[in-house]
Order: C-alpha cells, then sequence, then structure tokens
C-alpha cells in the first residue's frame, strides 16, 4: 500500500485537535525566524531574524487552518484579516483564542510594536519571542509588562 494524502485518508480531519497540537509544537521552533522581501533591488528579512516574528507567527498558523485570508508581518494586518474572515472579539480568552497584547516601545529602536500569540490553558500563552528567536510558552495576562489589548475567537474553535 502507497502513502496516503490527506484528501485520501479515510475519516474526517480532526481539525481541533490538529490545531492545538500545531501550536502545542511550535514551541522552540524556528520556522517564523525570516521572512524576506525584495526591496530596492536587494532581499531584505522583515523580520530581522525574529526579533519581529509573532504577526507572521500567527498568521502563518491561522493561513494554514483557512481561519484567514493571507499570511501577515503586522499586527494590525493580521487582526483585520481576522475580523474580515470571521473572527469576534471576546472579553475571556478561550483555549485557541488569539490574544492581543498592547503597544510597547522599545528603547534600543524607538519602535511601537503591538504583539500577538495565541491562547493555550490555565493562563499560558505562546507567541514568539524576540529574545529566543521562537515560539515560548509564557503566562497570557502580562507579556513582557504589556497587558491583553484584545482577545479574539473563531467559532470553528467552539469546544466539541
Amino acid at each position: 500500500m502507497g502513502t496516503l494524502t490527506m484528501l485520501e485518508e479515510p475519516g474526517v480531519v480532526a481539525f481541533k485537535k490538529t490545531y492545538f497540537a500545531t501550536l502545542k509544537n511550535s514551541v522552540g521552533s524556528k520556522l517564523w525566524r525570516n521572512f524576506y522581501m525584495l526591496h530596492e533591488g536587494a532581499y531584505v528579512d522583515v523580520l530581522h531574524d525574529g526579533n519581529v516574528s509573532c504577526a507572521y507567527y500567527v498568521s502563518s498558523i491561522l493561513y494554514q487552518f483557512r481561519l484567514i485570508a493571507e499570511i501577515h508581518t503586522f499586527v494590525d494586518n493580521t487582526v483585520t484579516d481576522m475580523l474580515r474572515s470571521g473572527w469576534i472579539a471576546d472579553p475571556q480568552p478561550c483555549p485557541g483564542a488569539v490574544i492581543v497584547w498592547e503597544p510597547k516601545t522599545f528603547a534600543t529602536s524607538g519602535e511601537t510594536h503591538k504583539h500577538i500569540g495565541f491562547y493555550l490553558r490555565d493562563n499560558l500563552a505562546v507567541s514568539h519571542s524576540d529574545k529566543y528567536r521562537s515560539p515560548i510558552l509564557h503566562p497570557c495576562e502580562q507579556h513582557n509588562g504589556r497587558r491583553i489589548a484584545l482577545v479574539l475567537w473563531h467559532p470553528a474553535l467552539e469546544p466539541d
């Protein structure tokens, strides 16, 4: 018997189980560290080797599960796409929800950035860390001194 593809396999894809496994298994991965764009004739890593990869990380996973239309490198563009794709604001994070933390101005660059990640469970979130240049687990209430600004939820993630 040959190898089966997802479309050929018998049964139904376990969407939520696979989604949560992807979030859990992403911790420590270097996959979302670089994203190159052609700018003025040269290729530029717009994520600065994983320093600003949170939106790319979140949007890549959401895109993989067809929960948004495109992959993004900015938090605001990711949130706009999410809202257009059926995500709704929710006052409390539930497992699988997306959290946006308030903006923070960085002393070294003077730039202000929002932060985005996933709520897992028990006040734990996973988001891409600029320090470790990969997704990490951390408490969700505050992330590097930032409070939660927005929680987004998609009906496809409703418990069975």
